[in-house]
């Protein structure tokens, strides 16, 4: 084990870590003052609806002939007339969380013929994938941050556990062994036998406290912008739903305080310790990118995270069993996968998988053999082959 170093150099050490994380903070709070100056200053320039005045009587006529050239996608009229009759004129009951249920998440108004049609677009707007209601999208999206804190405690509660019980075995005992990996670097301080290896995730709980608190800042003057029937935060812009935000920072705060958790005790039979929130984080903002301009075909929480359960048993099973055998098997499936989603991306999410899914692919490959043609979604295609070749490589 490394030299002990003296108190004071232990002091000047954390404070000058915390400080450098506390700047975060303060140019947080300087921007968020600044905003916040410019809203309240452009408060009194917005216009205010009055509810005196129905919808209809706000929004122009649309004729059966812009209907038909506007045929497969949202128009703007048809979404500021909705924002406008729930500022105006529609009950709380009927828009509140409870009257949503989870199941009705695929229920477009015009059926899953509809789907087909506009999904299946050479070109396709943001509008196009962001038709279901937002009351059920922000309810469907809130279920990442509940599962990720009910995961989170019921996997940190025997990780602490068991290395609070190793390093009490190395205190007492003076076996090193089982702490291996702490020597090299270890500076010990009071019953830690590597106390800077430990502090040092400090950063991930307070960086993910501000991000939860930007999330939050950000959430509630949505929120705010809605209930004033702001019409920038009803109709512009990508749908906000801030679910997947929310896990983001919880799973940071988590991945500090499991990484802390490893290295009280590190050794090569404990590092899923250290990775199982890395892998969730990484899992976490694809979602959250493919979901900013995909709102209505994203995956759910419970598929997301039973991946990721998926994904982490992968990292074990490597760990105990990582022969050439396992590895095999694991790129073949690891192939498999990658065509899976990218099949999914290409067609948006109409496609099936089920026992015929080898007879069609057959069809369809024998069909291109006699009159090949071009593909149908050509950016997409040239997209999806470069990340697969990207991933196969890596």
């Amino acid at each position: 084990m490394a030299w002990p170093i003296a108190d004071n150099q232990y002091m000047i050490a954390i404070i000058v870590t915390v400080s450098v994380f506390l700047c975060f903070y303060i140019i947080a709070a300087v921007v968020a003052a600044f905003q916040y100056l410019l809203m309240y200053r452009s408060e009194g320039r917005l216009p205010v609806p009055d509810s005196s005045v129905t919808p209809d009587t706000q929004q122009p006529i649309v004729s059966r002939e812009a209907e038909a050239s506007n045929y497969g996608t949202t128009s703007q009229t048809e979404g500021n007339l909705q924002h406008t009759a729930g500022c105006l004129g529609r009950s709380d009951a009927a828009d509140s969380d409870s009257s949503i249920d989870e199941g009705e998440i695929d229920m477009l108004d015009d059926a899953s013929t509809d789907k087909n049609i506009i999904r299946t677009k050479t070109f396709l707007y943001v509008a196009d994938l962001s038709r279901k209601h937002n009351k059920v999208l922000t309810k469907k999206y809130s279920l990442y941050q509940w599962h990720l804190v009910t995961i989170a405690v019921i996997y940190s509660l025997p990780v602490i556990q068991l290395v609070i019980t190793y390093q009490q075995v190395l205190n007492v005992t003076g076996k090193q062994d089982i702490c291996y990996y702490n020597f090299l670097c270890a500076r010990p301080l009071g019953v830690l036998s590597a106390f800077n290896n430990v502090f040092s995730n400090v950063g991930y709980v307070m960086l993910g406290l501000l991000f939860l608190g930007l999330v939050y800042g950000r959430d509630k003057a949505h929120q705010k912008a809605v209930h004033r029937c702001n019409s920038f935060a009803l109709s512009c812009g990508i749908p906000n739903h801030y679910g997947l935000f929310y896990a983001m920072g919880t799973a940071l705060i988590c991945e500090g305080l499991l990484s802390a958790c490893y290295h009280v005790c590190p050794s090569y039979s404990n590092f899923q310790f250290d990775t199982s929130f890395m892998y969730m984080i990484a899992g976490l903002c694809m979602l959250k990118i493919y979901q900013s301009r995909h709102p209505d075909i994203n995956a759910n929480a419970y598929a997301a995270f039973a991946s990721f359960a998926f994904v982490i048993l992968l990292a074990v099973l490597g760990v105990f069993f990582g022969n050439v055998w396992f590895w095999s098997i694991y790129f073949i499936f690891h192939v498999m996968s990658t065509i899976a989603l990218s099949a999914q991306i290409y067609y948006m999410g109409r496609w099936k998988l089920d026992f015929g899914i080898l007879k069609r692919i057959y069809l369809a490959l024998k069909g291109e053999l006699l009159q090949p043609s071009r593909p149908m979604y050509m950016d997409r295609m040239v997209l999806l082959l470069l990340a697969g070749l990207v991933n196969l490589s890596l």
